[in-house]
């Protein structure tokens, strides 16, 4: 049994989670075979590697749970932010002139770095620890702890502050790790041909072992290959097929269309086609009825009218 070699075109119809699914299903499926034929082996682990390549690509997501945890920290680095400017706003309107006294003395510190919030996240995160690193001085200590509630506003922005540090190092990171792995359509192409040096390698085999060789286990091993092989193309054949015939956009079309109701005037008589003239027989044409109102006739201007009894002038 041989595997059908021509699939490069076939391969590149597939989605890219079919593309990968088609991958990890092969190593899967005919791997353990595989490892029992030493000279399919170098093309073999090349494979393993290029679609452990294309697995690594396809599940890095641009809405990924780091870019969440890096919004969720950001918001509420600026939310402490603000509420550390209104309630030093608030406490120099205090009738304790102390207080008033403190709460301006750290806005002034604050001062520079009132929009803080409006920069880049890098920006930002560089501002609020230059911010904390001037209040956390020993001449602003008096004042901090005169203003209720302040320290542990910035104990709080400090820890946002820190964590969206380490969370952006790590998403650079991991974007550099990525960044390595090159690019996704490259990657499918040198899995393509990879697979397909691999299935011409099996199908050479085979033919090596039918016409010379004639080993038994070896032919059922490559048997395998072929048979899962073959069933797997023939399985993302029909996928293919029935995507292309029933395409989403169409099926959303369909779903979603508006059907205008029919009037009442396109289904009233006088719309209707006149029944069809049978051949033998004669039409006569009736003269429309006309309305009793329009058959009343229109009075004088100077006849009487019922109930008037004056006289007529007849002169």
């Amino acid at each position: 049994m041989l595997i059908n070699q021509l699939i490069a075109a076939f391969l590149r119809t597939l989605h890219d989670g079919e593309h990968l699914g088609w991958g990890r299903a092969l190593l899967e499926g005919i791997g353990a075979d595989v490892a029992m034929i030493p000279a399919l082996m170098p093309l073999w682990t090349k494979f393993e590697a290029i679609v452990h390549r294309e697995d690594m690509l396809f599940s890095v997501s641009k809405e990924s749970v780091e870019t969440q945890n890096i919004r969720r920290f950001d918001k509420r680095r600026d939310m402490t932010f603000r509420e550390m400017r209104h309630r030093l706003k608030f406490y120099t309107r205090s009738e304790n002139p102390v207080v008033a006294k403190a709460a301006d003395d750290l806005r002034f510190v604050m001062h520079p770095y009132d929009q803080s919030d409006k920069n880049n996240l890098f920006g930002e995160t560089t501002y609020i620890q230059n911010l904390l690193s001037e209040l956390n001085k020993s001449i602003n200590s008096v004042s901090i702890d005169l203003i209720p509630g302040f320290r542990d506003l910035m104990g709080s922005l400090e820890a946002s502050n820190s964590a969206l540090d380490d969370l952006y190092s790590q998403r650079l990171t991991a974007l550099e790790d990525v960044k390595g792995l090159g690019r996704r359509l490259d990657v499918r192409k040198e899995a393509d041909r990879i697979i397909i040096d691999f299935i011409k390698a099996v199908n050479a085999f085979y033919l090596v072992n039918e016409l010379s060789v004639q080993d038994p286990t070896q032919k059922a091993r490559l048997e395998r290959i072929a048979s899962f092989t073959n069933s797997l193309i023939m399985q993302l054949e029909r996928n293919v097929a029935h995507r292309r015939k029933h395409p989403r956009k169409k099926e959303e079309k369909a779903a979603t269309e508006h059907v205008e109701p029919k009037t009442l005037a396109a289904s009233s008589p006088a719309n209707l086609p006149a029944p069809a003239e049978k051949k033998g027989e004669s039409t006569v044409s009736i003269p429309p009825i006309a309305h009793p109102a329009a058959a009343k006739p229109i009075p004088h201007k100077n006849a009487s009218q019922p109930g008037d009894s004056s006289p007529q002038n007849t002169s």
